[in-house]
């Protein structure tokens, strides 16, 4: 589990006695954002504006503290592979075709791990994302891992390794789902990979 840094109603960061800090550093007090012509008002404009600002800052917030998983990278990769050689089709009709079995080659996934990871860990150094408590100094332990939890709630194997190496997917739908906790982080963009 993972808590951000606290903030105030406005996304101000707050300290440890409850005062807020503007971007700047500065020590503000929250009444005087409800302040117009020295009386207390409201104002649905001005109120909107406000939820927009915190809206942002939270999402900001959880990509910091959001804790990455190895199985969000496993799938947010296995997934890029599947869409670059299915995507003709379109992601709806290629979720449409439930009776498929897709299969790839574990040194393609090991190739797009090994991009991401980079990309992550350098993140990570920078303070911009938060990392579990695994192996991401060993990337084929850290695809282990994933492979491992990934989709461990439900019937059918989101993906799985066979002994000749192969992963497979039953269920590409849940593989989309598991992707998405990696969509908001603009890992496509930065390795030049097709936004779903």
């Amino acid at each position: 589990m993972s808590f951000g840094d606290p903030m105030d109603v406005f996304g101000n960061k707050v300290d440890e006695e409850g005062h807020s800090y503007d971007k700047f550093g500065h020590k503000v007090h929250t009444k005087d954002y409800f302040i117009f012509d020295g009386a207390l008002t409201s104002d649905q404009q001005r109120e909107g504006v406000y939820a927009k600002i915190l809206g942002e800052n939270v999402v900001e917030s959880y990509k910091k503290f959001n804790v990455i998983l190895s199985s969000n990278v496993v799938a947010f990769a296995a997934f890029h592979i599947f869409y670059d050689e299915y995507r003709e089709l379109g992601l709806m009709p290629l979720f449409n075709q439930r009776d498929r079995r897709y299969t790839m080659d574990y040194i393609a996934l090991e190739e797009k791990v090994i991009l991401l990871t980079d990309l992550i860990l350098q993140m990570k150094a920078q303070g911009q994302v938060t990392v579990s408590d695994e192996s991401w100094d060993n990337i084929p332990a850290l695809i282990a891992e994933g492979l491992s939890k990934l989709g461990i709630y439900h019937m059918s194997d989101v993906l799985k390794q066979d002994k000749k190496g192969q992963i497979h997917c039953q269920d590409l739908r849940l593989l989309y789902f598991y992707h998405n906790r990696l969509i908001n982080y603009g890992f496509e963009e930065m390795l030049g990979w097709e936004k779903v």
